[in-house]
């Protein structure tokens, strides 16, 4: 698991070696390594992503700091791509991933690889940990990002869709719905591209334009799109906890579309996916509590001051509590 040749593939190129010229035999002696090799370290990568995945925070970041440090001389190639997924590994706290993400970026530049896939990826991560706070700085990183894709030609599938997304969701920060939508657009025209439509990226893409279209107003065509992401969503055959958190989402944009345009029964859509959230990620997802938050606003408009009250009170409590949130968003539930 370290890399190291398995005896059998040593035994068959002793046997190939045997049979015909022994010359071949030290071709094979350098190719299969090399090939077992990479596919040793790919599994280590694949292996952290899915614990990410799971939200399995602590255990991720181990693996990956395992893996840095297990990394010899010769292997320092790979060293660019498990800091980034440590960095991944930290979640919601920014500045620890901000940090690993930029040793990344600094030996890939040591590495002469800043023109490269992997720095594209890095810039990507590092734009999104900003992307809240301080929209305008992602957007200077997301530019640079774009610099070196461009010059390499990056084609990437699925990751370009999210640079799309991740742009444009940087400029809704920046309230620029209209920048917002065309690399919404640019993201759903890529997926297309690639026969893609039904992915989660490309429901995503639509997803990002039905918000832009709420912001601006043509509330008809945010109904339109939105509906159509419920439903992709619906009858998508993702995971069981990737599909109750995409359907959550749809609910809970069916319940913001219903606020903005006055119409009634908003809580049964945030109730829902309340149950949907619960289902995927608990009650200490930053969804799950951010919803509750709607809900409350929504009670407040109705004149239920009462029950506002409790839910902004119980949205408080969870959030305190919770280690997926981060302290501005803390604070941002506190003033509520």
């Amino acid at each position: 698991n370290q890399g190291q040749v398995p005896r059998a593939v040593l035994l068959g190129c002793v046997y190939i070696g045997g049979r015909v010229n022994m010359k071949y035999l030290f071709l094979f002696m350098i190719i299969i390594p090399i090939h077992v090799y990479s596919q040793t370290m790919n599994e280590k990568i694949i292996f952290i992503q899915n614990l990410i995945e799971k939200r399995n925070y602590d255990q991720a970041i181990v693996e990956s700091k395992k893996a840095i440090i297990g990394l010899a001389e010769k292997e320092n190639q790979w060293r660019p791509e498990f800091l980034r997924i440590c960095g991944n590994a930290f979640g919601n706290n920014a500045d620890s991933a901000i940090y690993y993400y930029n040793l990344s970026y600094q030996e890939l530049q040591k590495q002469n690889r800043k023109y490269s896939i992997e720095s594209v990826k890095v810039l990507n991560n590092i734009s999104i940990k900003f992307r809240s706070k301080n929209p305008t700085k992602a957007l200077e990183i997301l530019k640079e990002a774009f610099v070196i894709s461009d010059s390499i030609g990056c084609k990437e599938y699925p990751f370009c869709i999210n640079l799309f997304l991740n742009t444009s969701y940087t400029y809704q920060n920046l309230e620029n719905y209209f920048e917002s939508l065309k690399f919404a657009k640019m993201g759903e025209d890529f997926a297309l591209a690639n026969n893609d439509q039904s992915s989660n990226n490309f429901i995503s893409c639509l997803s990002a334009q039905a918000q832009c279209y709420m912001a601006l107003g043509n509330y008809p065509k945010a109904v339109d799109l939105t509906n159509k992401v419920y439903l992709l969503r619906k009858n998508s055959d993702s995971t069981a906890a990737f599909y109750h958190h995409n359907l959550a989402n749809s609910l809970k944009s069916f319940g913001d579309i219903c606020q903005k345009v006055n119409l009634l029964d908003c809580d049964q859509y945030y109730l829902s996916a309340l149950d949907e959230y619960e289902r995927a990620v608990g009650e200490n997802h930053p969804s799950y509590i951010q919803t509750i938050g709607n809900l409350a606003f929504y009670e407040l408009q109705k004149g239920d001051t009462s029950n506002a009250s409790y839910l902004y009170d119980l949205q408080w409590d969870l959030a305190r509590k919770s280690n997926e949130i981060s302290i501005e968003e803390k604070y941002r539930v506190a003033v509520s």
